[in-house]
């Protein structure tokens, strides 16, 4: 669990961990970005 906290931090993502009943769920929220007229 440690693990895929750490690889999805390191992609600009936020752990969330919730209870499963019984259990545990983690939860990776990544912010979408726009990309600018240059990017593209």
């Amino acid at each position: 669990m440690k693990l895929v906290a750490s690889l999805g931090h390191q992609f600009g993502g936020r752990p969330e961990w919730q209870n499963a009943h019984p259990g545990t769920c983690l939860v990776l929220a990544f912010l979408v970005q726009e990309r600018s007229a240059l990017q593209i």
